[in-house]
């Protein structure tokens, strides 16, 4: 028991005393809300709920490496009343360290009943500050396709 413990407090001492670390996956969720034109018959539907950012950086190396994994899921009504649930995924891959990204994304908004489905697409740009933490996220391009 004693042995082991000795190897616990010397691998803990390593970890500590190691060289910084130079890969961090840093993680932010905060409240957002999309609007948008609804193509299938007209009138907006907006929606509101947590976006979720993973913002993986990886300095090690010759080339950096950064990856941005964003979340959306929202909840909302149309100008029409009907109800809808989003979901809104974006995921790109930088070879540089920036302050900001602009991200594909892709989302489906779902309505309740006979409220018409769908699609929306565009750009996110996602923001970062210098310790590869998100502060933000703006819808930079949007379209809308009807899926009936």
């Amino acid at each position: 028991m004693k042995t082991l413990s000795i190897v616990c407090a010397a691998l803990a001492a390593c970890l500590l005393l190691a060289s910084p670390v130079m890969a961090s996956n840093e993680h932010t969720t905060f409240n957002g809300g999309i609007g948008t034109g609804n193509p299938c018959g007209g009138g907006s539907v907006s929606a509101s709920g947590p976006v979720d950012i993973v913002v993986e950086t990886n300095t090690d190396g010759d080339t950096p490496h950064v990856a941005i994994h964003l979340s959306f899921k929202a909840e909302g009504t149309s100008s029409t009343g009907d109800a809808y649930k989003m979901s809104f995924i974006a995921n790109s891959q930088y070879s540089a360290v920036g302050s900001s990204y602009i991200v594909p994304y892709h989302g489906i908004m779902v309505g309740k009943g006979k409220a018409p489905n769908f699609t929306i697409e565009g750009n996110i740009q996602v923001f970062v500050n210098a310790n590869g933490k998100a502060t933000g996220a703006w819808i930079t391009a949007l379209s809308a396709s009807c899926l009936q």
